[in-house]
């Protein structure tokens, strides 16, 4: 497969711009010469993801399940997209596993905390936001959501301290 190494390079180099336009018809060359390519499947379905082809994007991802049935990306990328989807409800189980198997994959574990939030789960929010700014360091904007998710909960010192933090860091 040396022959796809530069179209794999200018794929590579589209994905990460976030020219996700732009690398599909390069991603659908490289899985034309090679139909098993696991990294190039799970681009395709995400670039359609992240352009909103909902219908494509979940071809791809069931593309990618039949390369590799028991791989860990295939199921947190597709979690990752209907987490971001109307469908989000459909995330959940997926992300609780993939949570559950390796829980330093903070994209996640950030996905888990915003699902939380939209259940109304507060204190399981606020747990998972904190862990997730044990392992990264949170922006101002991030911590001041979390100050607001927990005033809303009635945790005061949480509220405190994440405020306090986000102050300190906008010096």
């Amino acid at each position: 497969m040396t022959r796809l190494f530069d179209v794999l390079d200018q794929t590579s180099g589209l994905f990460v711009q976030g020219d996700y336009a732009g690398a599909i018809p390069l991603l659908k060359h490289i899985l034309a010469e090679d139909p098993y390519n696991l990294d190039a499947t799970l681009r395709l379905a995400t670039a359609h993801s992240a352009l909103g082809h909902n219908e494509r994007a979940v071809e791809a991802f069931a593309r990618a399940a039949q390369i590799a049935p028991r791989s860990p990306d295939v199921r947190a990328y597709l979690a990752l997209h209907y987490a971001r989807g109307p469908e989000w409800e459909r995330a959940v189980p997926l992300l609780e596993r993939v949570v559950a198997d390796t829980p330093e994959r903070l994209p996640a574990v950030e996905a888990v905390a915003v699902i939380r939030e939209r259940q109304g789960r507060s204190d399981e929010a606020i747990g998972l936001r904190q862990r997730i700014y044990g392992l990264r360091t949170p922006s101002p904007a991030e911590l001041i959501q979390l100050g607001q998710l927990a005033m809303n909960a009635q945790q005061t010192a949480v509220a405190i301290e994440s405020f306090e933090r986000a102050r300190s860091l906008q010096r």
